[in-house]
């Protein structure tokens, strides 16, 4: 059953893993060394909205064990273990949002052309290190934390030039 609208642009897209090439940088080399990881998996320019709902543009790093969020300079801004991930959630529509939830922590709200490459990467690694598989919704409404203690409801309506996301504070007596 299809429950996700898709892109033309979408098909017959190439997976490329590490779309930056940033594979052999000493940075990033080290980066693995240090958490003994072996190869990238993913790599992006995506666009992250933030607990002021602005989208900011950050350097997204998958390797075989963890998602990364790093600085342009390749420096560890977050690393979230792979086995952290609750789930991923996407609208029905065919926009290019993706919500990462991540046990006991805050989650991320994704924008990217390359959203679907990064969730089948994620859903196989989840697999591979965890024996399960990673929980994935698609809903066009829901509520996600977005920081320590901000939560956001998010809207995803159909309209006639395409999806609208709207986003909403949520107070504390309406979170799921």
């Amino acid at each position: 059953m299809d429950v996700k609208k898709r892109r033309h642009s979408s098909y017959g897209k190439e997976f490329k893993g590490d779309h930056l090439e940033i594979g052999k940088n000493k940075s990033v080399l080290a980066i693995l060394n240090k958490h003994r990881e072996k190869r990238v998996v993913f790599s992006g320019i995506l666009q992250k909205v933030n607990k002021r709902s602005k989208a900011q543009e950050r350097l997204f790093l998958l390797t075989e064990k963890a998602l990364y969020n790093l600085t342009k300079g390749y420096s560890v801004k977050r690393r979230i273990e792979i086995s952290k991930i609750s789930s991923l959630k996407m609208s029905t529509f065919d926009d290019n949002f993706l919500a990462i939830e991540i046990k006991s922590e805050y989650s991320y709200l994704i924008n990217s052309p390359l959203k679907i490459e990064l969730v089948l990467r994620l859903t196989e690694l989840y697999k591979e290190i965890t024996t399960r598989e990673l929980n994935v919704f698609f809903e066009d409404q829901f509520i996600l934390k977005i920081s320590k203690s901000v939560w956001r409801e998010i809207k995803f309506l159909k309209v006639e030039s395409g999806v609208l996301t709207e986003l909403y504070q949520v107070d504390e007596s309406s979170k799921k």
